[in-house]
């Protein structure tokens, strides 16, 4: 067992080494896809076993100082990346909208291009502490699968696409949706701590909602360049990835929506009606 697990262990770092890009070697993180994956690997036994064994006898720990500079921080730094970013939606003398391929090395915007990718992965890494403040603060039931998927995947998918492809891309889009996404949703965290009247199922259902859109223009800019734009030189299997992850993503959130939404508040009108 030992002798097969080396070999399958070889051979995945021989096909590593003739894949990755090379400009990505020496980035901490996604120079290589063992740093990233031990991490999550991690990230997931803490917030499932590791953390809420440890926490089974003990009071939640006040953080609320700490997640509201976690929130600022959030807000600033995804706010900076998607005003940066939109510069890398149309690019005239390289690319437009239906296909949006890596700059090449020697571009003017190659520098920010790598600069705002490698931001993006890194605050995705970040995001992990979503979980890591609900388990220190026994909120368990907010520690679905819903919530630990999309963090993984996030994490994975992005880390993943700068080793082996590069920086830059048609997921600039998906990147750039995502970080105005995330400055309003920490926006409401921070407002909705700091006063109790904001915290309400409107804003919830609100950014619920955005993250449903975001999936489907996600969804629609992959099937661009695979139903329209002739001879986009992306690659194939990243842009399927990409439409079946963010198809994956809008079914997982559109069920939390109906469940969370639509049918208790067809529950809640029902009691209303048989107490009239």
């Amino acid at each position: 067992m030992f002798l097969i697990l080396t070999h399958i262990f070889k051979q995945i770092k021989e096909w590593d080494e003739r894949n990755y890009v090379k400009t990505t070697t020496n980035l901490p993180i996604v120079g290589s896809p063992v740093q990233v994956i031990a991490l999550t690997v991690a990230y997931i036994i803490f917030v499932l076993k590791i953390g809420p064994y440890l926490m089974r006898n003990r009071e939640p720990f006040n953080v609320k100082l700490l997640m509201q500079v976690y929130n600022v921080f959030q807000v600033f730094i995804n706010l900076y990346m998607g005003v940066r970013a939109t510069v890398f939606l149309w690019v005239p003398d390289q690319y437009n909208p239906g296909c949006i391929t890596s700059l090449p090395d020697t571009h003017r915007l190659k520098p920010l291009e790598a600069h705002l990718t490698y931001l993006y992965c890194f605050i995705k890494i970040t995001d992990y502490m979503d979980t890591i403040f609900f388990v220190l603060r026994k909120s368990f039931k907010q520690i679905t699968f819903l919530h630990v998927y999309h963090h993984v995947l996030m994490v994975l998918s992005s880390t993943m696409v700068i080793h082996y492809y590069g920086t830059g891309g048609h997921h600039n889009v998906l990147g750039n949706l995502n970080a105005f996404i995330h400055v309003i949703m920490y926006s409401y965290y921070f407002l909705s701590a700091s006063n109790a009247n904001i915290k309400t199922s409107k804003w919830k259902r609100f950014i619920t909602t955005a993250q449903i859109v975001q999936f489907i223009i996600i969804i629609l800019h992959q099937l661009w360049p695979l139903l329209i734009v002739k001879g986009c030189t992306y690659p194939l299997t990243l842009l399927f990835l990409s439409l079946s992850q963010a198809t994956i993503m809008l079914i997982l959130f559109s069920n939390f929506y109906i469940k969370t939404y639509v049918k208790k508040s067809s529950i809640s009108e029902n009691k209303h009606i048989k107490t009239l």
